[in-house]
């Protein structure tokens, strides 16, 4: 067996891995429960079945979250063309199962309309210990032009929309299950626009234009983390870039303004 991906449980008491192997010619995809304070143990399996897998992460303490890949067909109409053409082509789903293999469920399964549109339907941008039935996912909605956040219950698979994007959005980062950072893209990939919202503004505001292949990784600007307090953030910077001198750093209403500066 190929082990795939492993994650330790919420509460620090189990590490899931997670197995792809062969049973005589049948693929057998499962999970192996093992005791974070006895990893000896003889683990506790869980048989996920005849799947792709390619990653694993929990959503809370009882359920697990497993990304499949899923062979499918496709149709598409090539430019300048009047005829659809039939293609095969892989896709992307997210399932969420319990520690003994049951109530299986993919998200957006029962939502006419969803994983149709989608090829990727297993972006998790958030999977909110605050509200551990749910997770925040990122998908389009049927026919829709932009990427949007929907809040998804983890036992149903059913997700219901938190907020729409803008043209070019295609990333977020949140906190206490609110987004707060938003990230959208020009058409080519090339330049990307950062966004800011506060957990209690309703508008965003614009942060900086960046150049994603010169300009992502310089040394005046990184994104250490989202945080809601000055001491929490300069903590996390001291322990991440310990090279880095703090001048001034401030958050969100605490200290009456939005982004941090100067930091160098």
């Amino acid at each position: 067996p190929t082990t795939i991906s492993a994650a330790l449980s919420p509460d620090g008491e189990q590490i899931a891995l997670l197995h792809e192997g062969r049973e005589g010619k049948v693929r057998v995809a499962y999970v192996h429960l093992v005791s974070a304070a006895n990893p000896t143990a003889a683990p506790r399996r869980v048989l996920v079945g005849d799947l792709d897998v390619t990653g694993i992460r929990w959503a809370n303490n009882e359920r697990l979250l497993i990304s499949v890949v899923l062979e499918t067909n496709a149709t598409d109409t090539p430019t300048g063309s009047h005829l659809s053409v039939e293609r095969d082509t892989s896709v992307r789903r997210l399932i969420s199962v319990g520690l003994t293999g049951e109530q299986m469920v993919m998200m957006f399964a029962n939502q006419p309309g969803y994983l149709r549109y989608n090829y990727d339907g297993s972006r998790i941008v958030d999977v909110m210990p605050d509200d551990p039935g749910r997770i925040m996912m990122a998908i389009y909605p049927p026919r829709g032009q932009f990427l949007c956040l929907y809040l998804v219950d983890i036992y149903t698979g059913e997700g219901t929309l938190l907020e729409r994007g803008e043209a070019g959005t295609y990333y977020w980062m949140t906190q206490g299950g609110k987004p707060v950072l938003r990230w959208d893209s020009n058409n080519r990939g090339t330049v990307a626009k950062l966004y800011w919202r506060g957990p209690d503004d309703t508008d965003w505001k614009f942060v900086r234009r960046i150049v994603l292949k010169t300009e992502l990784q310089k040394p005046d600007f990184e994104i250490v983390g989202v945080y809601s307090r000055v001491s929490d953030a300069r903590q996390r910077v001291a322990d991440v870039r310990p090279d880095v001198i703090i001048a001034d750093l401030r958050v969100g209403p605490e200290d009456g303004l939005d982004i941090v500066g100067p930091a160098l």
